[in-house]
């Protein structure tokens, strides 16, 4: 009793100072649903039409302005020593933005990507970020996208490439669907300029829908900062409290070759 008493003035201590530090950050308005939706000629993909159609539905997701979970994370060592802390996550999925708070020996960080940008914030104020930050802004990047990967889907600043053809994955068939970024196409005035992409914001990632369920429960990650390559698989799909949308109830972060082979468990984030 004792125990859980603590645990849940931990809790409480943990999300008031969550909601405190956001209150220190510019606010935006929440949009109703993505801006594309509104655009009478956006045809909905349907890859990505199943995938939200798996994890509750266009309109689920369409009412979903904030999804707000909790986590215990373990963080394995190279020398499969292990490293256990607590998460508060408060992810805005039609505005790319997802924030961490988590409270380490060293302080209350809380990591916050917005858009791409990620900014840290130690005990309420805005540090430098560093090689260890660096691995923060992985982490929150594959969280975020895998959290809300179905309407990824409908980002029309970026390119996906399906494939029609399913290929096998440590014995599972999965559909690839890759992320690029667009290309800026030159006026006919300036016929010296070369055609280059949009500066990226975001890693290069291929989304891997399963062919029986639909589910967007596997990400492949190329060229990660600090890392070169990177699986992020999510499992036992369930709805947060107050919400119609399924999200991961457990997601594993594994170190891979150049070909995706799984190679090291990283990380292992169990939601409650």
């Amino acid at each position: 009793m004792i125990n859980r008493f603590f645990s849940v003035i931990c809790c409480l201590a943990i999300v008031t100072l969550f909601v405190i530090t956001g209150c220190q950050q510019q606010h935006k308005p929440e949009p109703v649903v993505y801006e594309p939706l509104f655009d009478p000629n956006f045809i909905v993909p349907n890859y990505a039409f199943r995938a939200m159609k798996a994890t509750g539905g266009l309109q689920a997701w369409a009412d979903t302005k904030e999804i707000k979970l909790d986590s215990v994370v373990t963080f394995y060592k190279p020398d499969r020593s292990f490293y256990l802390t607590e998460h508060h996550y408060e992810i805005h999925p039609w505005q790319n933005s997802i924030r961490i708070l988590n409270i380490e020996p060293q302080g209350q960080f809380l990591w916050q990507l917005s858009d791409g940008s990620f900014t840290v914030f130690k005990d309420g104020r805005q540090i430098d970020t560093g090689p260890v930050v660096l691995r923060g802004q992985n982490f929150a990047e594959m969280m975020f996208n895998m959290i809300t990967a179905p309407i990824r889907f409908l980002d029309d600043s970026v390119e996906f490439t399906p494939s029609y053809t399913p290929i096998r994955i440590e014995g599972l068939w999965y559909y690839p669907i890759e992320r690029s970024y667009r290309i800026i196409q030159p006026s006919p005035d300036d016929i010296d300029v070369e055609p280059k992409p949009i500066e990226p914001h975001w890693s290069e990632v291929i989304f891997y829908q399963s062919k029986p369920n639909s589910l967007v429960d596997m990400l492949w990650f190329a060229g990660i900062e600090g890392e070169k390559f990177l699986t992020v698989r999510a499992y036992d799909y369930h709805k947060p409290e107050g919400k119609d949308i399924l999200v991961p109830a457990k997601v594993e972060i594994f170190r891979t070759d150049d070909k995706g082979t799984l190679q090291e468990l990283m990380v292992t984030v169990d939601f409650y």
